[in-house]
């Protein structure tokens, strides 16, 4: 049978699960020694202030794993020799998987097969198979993301006064979902699939980003016209209020934006940005165009801009519009995408210049009339500024940013009935049998 697979009939516990996927403890598989599972180290054995160094051994934290699973080994604290010549337990291995479990609990991290020697704090443990003709370290990973391991996790985390915390003891009186080793490994090359196409699609998009930094390089150091920054941009019509907005539900509406800068705007972050409905007037006036630089008038980033470009409107059903905390400015310069992509950079690089044009303490606020009659900018050779932004509207390309996360929502989403045995995944090689048609579910399931 392709496609969709068909549901388990034996269900426990609420689950799918069959009667062949066993639960063990993590006590019971280490004593068999299929698993080893071991905390960072405490007490004397942990390192010292003044043995942390700039250069040395990472000493992976909570802090250096993301909500995505990405252990940040490029920015963690490391240690010195001496340290680590008193590491006797937490030495972490590549496949590791890393959760956190002290004060934030439950990130679950893998270690890529590239990272370097690195050892686990106190607040991080390692997962590790040892016998992967009986457990998969991909399979375990999925596990770990999972909710039924995530539901262990909280009934654990407050058993002490203490802040949220699952100690190594309590760690082995926790229960690993064990489907036949077969089972395992499609499972696993289903998650891997999506994993790697999500990877593939944000290494692809963080190569064009640092070729856009590299053009920017060179644009900046070209240089240009030196003009006031009112001789390249005029002041457009401030953001809406509350008079703007239409109680008719059937009015037209728009994501209205504030407080957010260039990369969410790109990402489609706008969860400070709610749907409002305008009168039509009032879309008319403040429909952003290309081209256009709002910049953020108030609050603690007052000072931070963003840029309208045109790929941005196939990110949204609903035009997009901004609030009056922004202030607009419309560039008069010739070619008003070269300069409008420049003010970006005037904003994002000269940052202390600007904060010299904010009032007030306790609630800040740019005073945009003062900052364009004083401040200067460079305007760049045209060919420079040009060739600057078609990479970045390239860097922000709309389509493999929906893809990234069309992919991660379909790895979501099928994580779970995966792990219960909800949706089985056929004998086959194909992973794309089941990732095609959960999809198209998803697809069908959005509104």
């Amino acid at each position: 049978m392709s496609g969709w697979p068909r549901r388990s009939r034996t269900r426990s516990q609420g689950s799918a699960m069959t009667s062949d996927w066993r639960m063990q403890t993590v006590s019971e598989l280490e004593a068999e020694r299929v698993l080893l599972v071991q905390d960072g180290n405490h007490g004397e054995y942990r390192p010292r202030r003044e043995e942390i160094v700039p250069d040395g051994t990472p000493h992976i934290r909570a802090a250096d794993i993301s909500d995505a699973g990405v252990v940040d080994f490029d920015n963690a604290q490391r240690i010195n020799n001496a340290a680590l010549s008193r590491i006797h337990k937490g030495v972490g291995a590549r496949g590791d998987v890393v959760l956190t479990h002290k004060g934030t609990v439950g990130r679950i991290g893998r270690v890529p097969a590239d990272a370097p020697h690195f050892v686990c704090s106190p607040q991080t443990t390692f997962w590790r198979s040892l016998d992967y003709d009986q457990l998969d370290q991909t399979f375990l990973f999925a596990y770990l993301r999972s909710p039924l391991f995530a539901a262990q996790l909280r009934t654990r985390m407050h058993e002490t006064d203490m802040a949220p915390y699952v100690s190594l003891t309590a760690q082995r009186s926790l229960s690993v979902l064990m489907p036949p080793i077969g089972e395992q490994r499609r499972i696993a090359s289903v998650l891997r699939a999506l994993d790697h196409k999500i990877d593939s699609n944000q290494r692809l998009q963080a190569r064009v980003m640092a070729v856009t930094e590299a053009e920017l390089t060179r644009c900046l150091s070209r240089g240009g016209k030196v003009v006031s920054l009112c001789s390249a941009f005029k002041r457009g019509i401030g953001g809406i209020w509350g008079e703007d907005e239409a109680s008719d539900v059937h009015s037209t509406a728009a994501r209205c934006l504030r407080g957010i800068d260039i990369h969410n705007l790109a990402e489609g972050n706008v969860a400070d940005a709610p749907s409002r409905y305008l009168k039509p007037a009032a879309l008319e006036k403040r429909a952003l165009t290309a081209g256009t630089v709002l910049v953020e008038g108030s609050g603690s980033f007052c000072g931070r801009s963003v840029m309208y470009i045109e790929p941005w409107s196939t990110l949204y059903e609903e035009p997009l519009v901004y609030s009056n905390f922004c202030k607009r400015l419309d560039p008069i310069v010739p070619i008003p995408l070269a300069a409008a992509a420049w003010m970006q950079l005037v904003f994002a690089y000269r940052t202390g210049e600007v904060a010299k044009y904010r009032t007030g303490s306790a609630f800040p606020n740019l005073d945009i009339d003062a900052l364009m009659t004083g401040l200067e900018i460079t305007l760049p050779d045209l060919g420079a500024a040009v060739n600057w932004f078609a990479l970045l509207a390239l860097a922000l390309d709309p389509q493999s940013r929906r893809e990234t996360a069309l992919l991660a929502e379909i790895r979501d989403a099928l994580l779970p009935k995966l792990i219960s045995g909800e949706i089985r995944v056929p004998e086959t090689r194909d992973p794309d049998e089941v990732i095609g048609p959960a999809a198209e579910r998803l697809a069908a399931a959005t509104p």
